[in-house]
């Protein structure tokens, strides 16, 4: 039997995620007028009109049935051809403030969780956005379903559809993909033919599809009616779509419609942050965090991690960097990843994880978390003497940067040392004209959290030069924007 995984994907047009959309949007709508906004926003669209509900409390003034009717529209549902108007549907809407008995543990100046439960984050390295690779896949072809539908080149699609696949992750190779797409009439062949050329073969990797993969395209043959008319949608029903896509335990709470004090949202956000700044800084292969709350209180009730192997002492130093890295209080979550700004619309479709700028996603701590465990990891070791030790201590102080290398000697009694680890510095001039070759290979390859993570330890050796190394950097080859840059951290230095 074939070990296969499979994760799934839905367009902007299906109608949960239309919801989930116009939920987020009517969220961003409020937080743009009063960043202190209240927030729990519930929709539901059925084929005779879309209801809105929920709880909002805030000094701004929002026209919901507007932010309802451009939304439907954006996502495509403007005319009566797509079985859904946006410009014609009738809008109830149900709103009330948010519950005092609420607002009593968020509404002060050590925020409390909103709600209990538990949350999860996950980050893994098998893929350059560390999710896991069925989601990347599924959500690719989401999204560029939605992308040749708008620009015309499958003109015949409509907003609403599906995407499904199965990895062999033994084989490394595509399985089986599924592709279900709302369509106007059209030939059904022409159709699996335009899907398969234009939106699969542009979004897979070459090397995943294999001849014996198989594709099911719309494989009931007819999808035209769909959206609202085909199905009910309702907010909150997509919720490992928007995460890591079955492959890791989920906490139950969805996110869309929700503020930044509801924890269901805020602590997945920095569970994920705080996974991904780990796996990133090579520690472990993958990580998977589950915090949980209690309302009110702003410290979790408890974190719990899971490294996928049997190494003690490896989980031990990941619970180590949790500690003096990351706090989990709601009030710094919020602050350390600006969740006050209006950018939840943003993070809605084709998954809430594995995205380019969205703060949840910076890679800001990784070169902070690779020094803790160099030193870490060399002060266990360096008393130690055995043939494989000598060999990783060399290892470690080769990677470490000269700031390192200097507190090592500071820490060290023995002259011996001291003139042992000092071999180990580094000419920064070097190192910083290697690094920008790896960035340039990383640029090739669109490597968007390689090209951060780099351009952190390239900041970092320019602090460390001493003023002469500075001055023969700043005659290079470098764009003057950039050495305007680097003459400002060193100012901050």
């Amino acid at each position: 039997m074939k070990n296969l995984i499979t994760s799934e994907s839905v367009t902007i047009g299906h109608p949960d995620k239309m919801c989930d959309i116009i939920a987020d949007s009517i969220l961003d709508a409020y937080l743009k007028n009063d960043e202190d906004s209240r927030c729990a926003v519930e929709v539901m669209a059925t084929k005779e009109k879309v209801i809105v509900s929920g709880e909002v409390t805030s000094k701004g003034k929002v026209d919901i049935e507007k932010v309802v009717r451009k939304t439907i529209c954006d996502i495509g549902y403007d005319n009566d051809d797509a079985c859904y108007n946006g410009k014609k549907i009738p809008i109830e809407i149900i709103m009330n403030t948010q519950s005092p008995d609420i607002s009593i543990g968020v509404n002060k100046k050590d925020i409390g969780a909103g709600d209990q439960g538990m949350m999860i984050g996950y980050a893994t390295n098998e893929t350059k956005e560390f999710m896991p690779i069925t989601c990347v896949l599924s959500n690719k072809l989401a999204k560029k379903i939605e992308e040749v539908r708008k620009k015309g080149i499958i003109p015949y699609l409509l907003p609403d559809g599906k995407c499904q696949v199965s990895f062999d992750k033994n084989l490394q190779k595509v399985d089986t993909i599924v592709v279900s797409s709302q369509h106007l009439d059209i030939n059904i062949e022409k159709m699996r033919e335009d899907i398969l050329d234009k939106v699969i073969r542009e979004v897979i990797p070459k090397e995943y599809l294999k001849d014996d993969t198989k594709y099911y395209i719309n494989p009931t043959g007819r999808f035209r009616i769909g959206g609202p008319m085909g199905d009910t949608g309702l907010t909150g029903r997509k919720i490992i779509v928007d995460t890591y896509g079955g492959i890791v335990s989920h906490g139950g709470g969805a996110f869309s419609g929700k503020d930044y004090t509801k924890v269901d949202r805020t602590g997945a956000y920095y569970a994920r942050y705080v996974a991904k700044n780990i796996v990133a800084s090579g520690l472990v292969n993958k990580l998977m965090i589950m915090v949980s709350y209690a309302i009110g209180i702003s410290k979790p009730v408890s974190i719990y991690c899971d490294i996928y192997e049997d190494d003690n002492e490896k989980l031990a130093l990941v619970y180590d960097v949790i500690n003096k890295f990351f706090d989990f209080s709601p009030n710094n979550m919020i602050k350390e990843l600006k969740l006050k700004k209006p950018i939840y619309s943003k993070t809605t479709a084709y998954g809430h994880f594995g995205k380019k700028d969205l703060s949840y996603e910076k890679l800001n701590k990784v070169l902070d978390i690779k020094k803790y465990i160099r030193l870490a990891m060399f002060k266990k070791i360096r008393y130690i003497d055995s043939k494989d030790t000598m060999t990783k201590r060399e290892e470690l102080l080769n990677e470490m940067t000269n700031n390192e290398i200097d507190e090592l000697i500071s820490l060290s009694k023995s002259n011996q040392c001291k003139i042992y680890y000092s071999h180990f510095k580094k000419d920064n001039l070097k190192y910083f004209w290697q690094i920008q070759s790896e960035i340039e290979k990383a640029m090739e390859s669109e490597d968007n959290n390689l090209i951060d993570i780099l351009g952190d330890e390239q900041d970092d050796i320019v602090k460390q030069m001493n003023n002469d190394e500075f001055n023969e950097l700043i005659k290079g080859d470098l764009p003057r924007e950039y050495i305007d840059y680097i003459k400002k951290l060193r100012i901050k230095k």
